[in-house]
Formats: C-alpha cells, structure tokens, sequence
C-alpha cells in the first residue's frame, strides 16, 4: 500500500508558487465567485443601507465578477526574443525587468515580445514578465433554447472536462452579456437578467429559438474549501471570526471582506414546506442556487420533474401542467442546492520574495440569508 512521505524521507519537496497552484488546481472545487461592492445607497456616517433601495434589495451590496488578473512569469530571452506560452497569446504584457529591477521597452506581438534594446542581457538570461490576461471567454454566435416562458438557456457553455479519472462533473458558465439577441424574424430582444447559462426575457416572447451574438461569460474558478480536517491554525481561525470553513485561492485572485463564493462541485439536501404562491406558473425557492428538485408533494397528490414541472432560473419551479397546485397548497419540497459562504476575514500571508506569491486564505461563513432581490444569482 502506497504511503506518503515521512518527515525523515530523504525526498525533498519544494513548495513553491507553481506546486501551491497545481495542488488547488488539482484538489480544489469549482466554485461561483461573486465580488462585493457597496452600494451607493449605504449611508456614509452610520454605514447603514437604505432597506427600502431597488438597486441592492436593503442588502448595502452590489454583486459582480472580477473580469481580469495580474500576474508574472520568468522567461529567458534569447536574441532579444522572449516567447510567451501559447495560452498567453492574448494577454497583455505590463512590465518587463531583469533581476536587479531594470526595465526593458519592448514591442509585443501574439506571444512574442522584442526587446527594443537588450543591452546588458546575456543569452538565455531569465527576466521577470508581469501581464494582465483576461477572465472573460468569448463566443460569436449561439443559440438561446427554450425552457419556459421567458427563459432561454444556452446549450453545452460549460467548463472542459477534467483530466482526472472518474470526475465528469462539468458546471456550467456564467453568461455577463449578450451585444445582440434577435428572435427568428430578426427582431429584437430585451434580456431582462442574466441566470448562469440562462437568461430572462420577457414573458410575451414566444420563439422556441432566439439567436445572440457577441456573448461574453466567465467560467468558475477553483478554490480550494475546508470545513473539517483542518489543522491547529486553520482550526483556531475559524473558531476566532466565529467561521464555517477556510477558502484557499491564487495570489491573483482579489478575493475579500463581503464577497460571495458557492460551491458548484458539491450539494446540501433540503427539506422544506412552502405555500402555493396564487395561481402563478412559478414558484420560488427561497435558495439562490437549486442543483436539483428531488420531489414535490401535496397532502393528496405528488408531483413528477419533466412531467409536472421543470426547474428552471437557478431556483423557480415552472409548472408545466393546468392542474398545478391551488393557491395557499402547502407543497412538501424536496431538493438539493450549491451552499453558498460570505467572505468574513481576509488572513494575511506573509511572502519572502516576488517569486514566492503562495496562495491566499480566507475564512468563510455559510451565507443563508436568502432574498430575491440581493440579486446574489444573478449574473451582474
């Protein structure tokens, strides 16, 4: 039986930048990071929000997605010439120096950068290349199917599949805009809010099909979530700031106080009792994120998904019969859902030079204070 390396094993291991982001890459789950901001509503001597605002729901803050990152990478120049890695095509290139802290100009070009003037550089001499690159992938058309009235999902906008045997677990991206949205005769369409790989329109559209252009969307991240089998520090973080789990993420990543993470790899179960909202197609689910609606129940009737209703939204039961419940039935629910934690302390890492940028840590706290109009599922 394979065992690990003992702290006398003469093998040594180096943990540096590259192996700290590998191990998240590796270990870590996909998750829906949502950064927060506050919202201008919120009252500047007593920091308290307007409960009454429409633009945060009473909530003091506004939700959206963290569209690029920083970062820096050695590379050799040979002949003036430095190539990036073919996944950096379409970064772009900040700063380039050299050990001591000199700057080089340069020109750049797809992956490759020419040094205007490589003077005091000698061949295959390693330099430090900082760049920004952007989270935001790019699609020039696709096609938005119907799920039910007012909601269109786009098919197959999920992350590649991992290289690790038996995950298949693939979730979906988050759309954040659409340039164009016409229906079959070349109209166009409003979108009313963005739902993950869904988005909403108006009621009145009837097309099975609209077709979009110019869709941008950002794919989930990997952070790395611990909640038990922590050891002494992490424990003692989370017993101080009251916490439910520690959060490790990329240097890169400006993950802070307020911000909003859900776990997209894992589900909770939930059992719970809602009253029939009036003679309404829909019904929602006070959840911001429904992987999967397991069942629904009546004191003399059960309800079948696919036949008697859909989920559809991220968290609305779409009736797809007549004879839906009455208005006032208590409906027995039965489903799973992405649990969702709030950003409560952001815990310094200490670094010892600009190579060494070791992963961040948060501590984390489980964020059930659910209402519609935080908008914290919607795509901002």
């Amino acid at each position: 039986m394979a065992q690990g390396l003992g702290k006398n094993s003469p093998v040594k291991l180096t943990l540096g930048r590259e192996n700290y982001e590998a191990l998240i890459d590796r270990h870590g789950q996909f998750v829906r990071w949502r950064k927060s901001k506050k919202c201008p509503c919120v009252d500047s001597n007593t920091q308290q929000p307007n409960i009454r605002c429409e633009k945060c729901g009473g909530s003091g803050f506004l939700y959206g997605f963290q569209r690029d990152y920083k970062k820096s990478i050695m590379l050799k120049v040979i002949n003036g010439i430095i190539e990036l890695p073919l996944e950096l095509s379409d970064c772009t290139v900040e700063k380039v120096y050299n050990y001591v802290g000199l700057e080089y100009e340069f020109i750049q070009q797809d992956n490759f950068i020419q040094l205007i003037d490589d003077t005091g550089l000698s061949k295959g001499e390693m330099v430090e290349i900082v760049y920004n690159n952007s989270l935001i992938g790019q699609l020039n058309k696709g096609e938005f199917f119907k799920v039910a009235k007012g909601f269109y999902k786009l098919k197959d906008l999920n992350v590649e599949k991992p290289k690790i045997q038996g995950v298949y677990y693939t979730p979906s991206c988050d759309i954040i805009n659409v340039a164009k949205l016409k229906d079959i005769d070349g109209n166009e369409v409003d979108i009313i809010d963005f739902r993950q790989d869904e988005i909403r329109v108006s009621d009145d559209i009837e097309d099975d099909v609209l077709f979009s252009e110019g869709i941008e969307y950002i794919k989930p991240f990997k952070f790395l979530i611990l909640s038990q089998n922590l050891n002494k520090a992490e424990l003692e973080l989370i017993q101080k700031h009251s916490g439910d789990a520690v959060c490790s993420f990329p240097y890169f990543y400006d993950v802070a106080e307020g911000d909003v993470i859900t776990v997209l790899s894992g589900t909770n179960t939930n059992k719970i009792v809602l009253n029939k909202c009036g003679d309404a197609q829909d019904d929602v689910i006070p959840e911001f994120f429904v992987e999967e609606i397991s069942g629904i129940e009546t004191m003399d009737k059960k309800y079948f998904v696919g036949v008697d209703y859909i989920l559809v939204g991220l968290n609305r039961i779409h009736w797809l019969i007549d004879d839906k419940p009455k208005k006032d039935t208590f409906l027995s629910i039965v489903y799973k859902y992405n649990p969702s934690y709030k950003v409560i302390k952001n815990v310094p890492m200490l670094r010892t030079s600009e190579n060494q940028r070791i992963p961040k840590k948060v501590v984390l706290q489980l964020f059930s204070s659910y209402q519609e109009a935080q908008g914290v599922h919607l795509n901002g």
